[in-house]
């Protein structure tokens, strides 16, 4: 008895502790044409005690773009709302959120097909609080932006140091459309006085970056890591830091997509109950 029990024990171990069917797996989500799904709406709101009119509201919403030939994408960008009323007729688009700028800005998507069929992309989208009598949301439009590639090809460029303040120039990026400068030293302010920062600023073509790399004069690739920032005049960017002084020996190569699509979602949403 004593054996059976010590058998049925590492059994159960083994199992996870589980004795019946196995759970089944969660469905995927590339299945059928890529688009914008509306996960959740969330409503939040505030007031300082000692000023009751500067109370605020906000709505956020929850997106996830999914489809089975969601592993093409490159890139992505945020959901651009262009339109939100409520049941009372009232806009809820925010004044403060730059819906052109938003359409132009994209992110490098770096996830495996394996994340993307269970999760697909997450997206947030923030909107003014309704009046309290509010019960709906009468209509909501808006697009995503998506960068469907797969061809790549690496531009390199001697002593990026050297060029702070100067646009990058070669005939492949004229080719391509890609404008890029190499901002100033101390620019944005965090990064003064250091040697292994670079920052880019994309003034086009920023939808056919995949990423940029350092390498040493034998094109051994340096550790480095990029970050989306803000220059000192408050624009996008791009800042890069290596794990070592650049010289004027070191190379930084862009990996830039050759092929792409460039895709719109619509977003187009009626009647939704607020929270």
């Amino acid at each position: 008895m004593v054996f059976i029990w010590i058998g049925l024990i590492i059994a159960m171990q083994e199992s996870g502790g589980q004795t019946g069917p196995p759970a089944p797996p969660a469905p995927s989500l590339l299945v059928g044409p890529v688009r914008v799904e509306l996960q959740s709406v969330q409503e939040s709101r505030s007031a300082t005690l000692l000023d009751p009119k500067s109370s605020e509201s906000t709505l956020t919403f929850q997106f996830r773009v999914v489809g089975e030939k969601l592993p093409a994408v490159a890139r992505f960008g945020p959901p651009v709302i262009t339109e939100i009323v409520d049941d009372t007729g009232a806009s809820l688009l925010d004044p403060k959120i730059d819906g052109p700028r938003n359409d132009a800005v994209t992110r490098r998507l770096s996830m495996s097909p394996q994340q993307l069929e269970r999760i697909g992309i997450s997206l947030t989208a923030t909107a003014l609080g309704p009046k309290r009598e509010a019960r709906h949301i009468k209509s909501l439009r808006g697009t995503v932006r998506l960068v469907n590639a797969s061809k790549k090809e690496s531009v390199y460029f001697d002593h990026p140091r050297g060029l702070q303040g100067q646009p990058l120039a070669h005939p492949r990026l004229r080719e391509l459309g890609v404008e890029v400068r190499v901002l100033d030293a101390g620019d944005p302010a965090r990064t003064a006085n250091s040697k292994r920062h670079v920052g880019l600023r994309f003034l086009k073509g920023g939808e056919r970056l995949h990423d940029v790399a350092f390498c040493d004069p034998w094109l051994r690739p340096l550790r480095s890591k990029g970050w989306d920032m803000k220059t000192n005049a408050g624009e996008d960017c791009l800042v890069y830091v290596t794990d070592s002084d650049l010289g004027d020996e070191h190379v930084m190569v862009l990996e830039l997509y050759t092929d792409i699509e460039d895709v719109r979602l619509p977003i187009e949403l009626h009647d939704l109950p607020l929270p």
